[in-house]
């Protein structure tokens, strides 16, 4: 271990001294202390201000360290093999797998150490925006509730119309309709008529009233000094877009908590929208109930109204604190570690049998298949019914392509940002997911084949 650690202290101070590594540092500080003098506009509201500085600090922060993996992994191994100073090592009784090991903790100490620089001043530029004088209460409580806060979801619970959905099915089956159709039919026309259900049961008329229920709430604190939001996205059947609908709410189950009715709310459709209320309105059992009546008749004296319909999953959700915002921020900055610490790994490894030049190509393309995803098999035209350029070989090329992108890490999965700059939860989950699958698994594995190439290479040899 004390071999390990010294070629991981010898890696580090050799970075220091980089220039590379230096300018990837003032680009860091440049961009993270600059951007506020770029994103302040005329009447724009702290909240805004606050959130655009999030995203795009954390955001090229995590492609700016990637890079800078790329460059220094490779550059770690491959200026010491130009410059032979790697033959002094190979010559002392040091495994060569222990100076794979000890090289790859070294960037990554390195790394750590600039994320760890980066975090903070992010965090105390966006605590200094964050004090600016607020446009109006508003603005001032949704930066506090809203933003600078870690908040859990609960989805709206939807009953199950399963069985409903196998009586219908069998009495249009007794009928003489779907009596022909295969099992595999017959279990996709069941999920539909569960669907129409659903959908019919998240519309309410004009004038009539319904009661939503949200489950799941015992870790709220029911006080009525805490706040919760209510987040739902309304469409109005039969009108055109951005017209306005009118709604009732009342939340809280007036049996066993407190009740909150807000003023009658005029909302535009297809939007979301955001309403606060009490904590108190939680019932002890982890429950809340909220009633909405459709005032969309009262709109217009003999307009009949439009029917108002939610969405459901994240279209009609509640939110509610569960944590404190330096702490979402730090689990953020681990899931861009994560990323970055495969990216090392993978430098190193392209470092032990190809050139420099070669090695940050072989690398810059394994992160930018894993930032894209899916969508290069989609913009290489494998979506569209003809074969294109690609003849009579597309299936072959495409199952080749999608066989690589399914081997690949999407680092999309492990973007922390979007949810963390709207003050939603970053779970300690995702992180433990992030470490075990990035980290402990494909890492490990990487540097393992490093540790294997570098031990049957002829490292007198220059790779060309």
């Amino acid at each position: 271990m004390g071999r390990i650690l010294t070629i991981a202290h010898h890696t580090v101070r050799e970075a220091v001294r980089m220039k590379v590594v230096m300018a990837f540092a003032v680009l860091i500080l440049a961009l993270i202390c600059g951007l506020p003098f770029g994103i302040q506009r005329p009447n724009a509201t702290v909240t805004a201000t606050v959130q655009t500085f999030l995203t795009w600090s954390l955001t090229p922060l995590g492609v700016i360290l990637s890079f800078l993996a790329v460059f220094l992994g490779c550059l770690s191994i491959s200026d010491e093999m130009y410059h032979r100073q790697i033959y002094t090592l190979v010559s002392k009784p040091i495994p060569r797998w222990q100076y794979i090991v000890g090289k790859w903790l070294g960037v990554v100490q390195v790394l750590t150490g600039l994320l760890i620089f980066a975090g903070l001043l992010t965090y105390v530029m966006a605590r200094v925006l964050a004090s600016a004088e607020p446009v109006d209460e508003i603005d001032k409580f949704t930066l506090e509730h809203e933003v600078l806060t870690a908040r859990a979801h609960s989805p709206l619970h939807i009953p199950d119309y399963t069985a409903l959905a196998e009586r219908v099915f069998a009495q249009l089956k007794a009928d003489g309709r779907y009596s022909e159709s295969s099992p595999a039919a017959q279990r996709a026309i069941k999920a539909r008529i569960a669907r129409e259900y659903s959908q019919r049961w998240r519309a309410i008329t004009p004038g009539e009233v319904r009661e939503f229920e949200f489950r799941n709430l015992g870790l709220v604190e029911r006080s009525r000094e805490k706040t919760m939001q209510l987040r739902y996205k309304a469409k109005g059947m039969g009108y055109a877009q951005d017209e306005v609908l009118q709604t009732q709410w009342i939340f809280g189950d007036p049996r066993d908590a407190d009740v909150y009715q807000p003023d009658p709310r005029r909302d535009v459709m297809d939007r979301y929208h955001v309403i606060s209320f009490p904590a108190s309105c939680v019932s002890p059992n982890g429950r809340l109930k909220v009633g909405v009546q459709n005032l969309d008749h009262l709109r217009r004296e003999g307009h009949p109204g439009a029917t108002i319909a939610f969405e459901a999953e994240e279209g009609f959700e509640v939110l509610y604190k569960i944590g404190s915002f330096e702490g979402n921020m730090a689990r953020t900055l681990f899931l861009i570690w994560c990323r970055v610490v495969l990216i090392a790994s993978l430098a190193i490894l392209s470092a032990t049998f190809l050139s420099y030049p070669v090695a940050c190509l072989l690398t810059f393309m394994f992160y930018v298949l894993s930032v894209s995803g899916g969508y290069v098999v989609d913009a290489l035209g494998f979506g569209g019914a003809q074969d294109g350029v690609y003849g009579a070989a597309k299936p072959f090329v495409k199952a080749m392509l999608e066989m690589v992108f399914w081997l690949l890490p999407k680092f999309s999965e492990y973007d922390g940002v979007p949810t963390f700059v709207e003050g939603r939860n970053v779970t300690l989950m995702w992180d433990l997911q992030a470490m075990g699958k990035l980290v402990l698994f494909l890492s490990t594995i990487i540097l393992l084949i490093a540790c294997i190439v570098f031990r049957r290479r002829q490292v007198a040899e220059l790779s060309v």
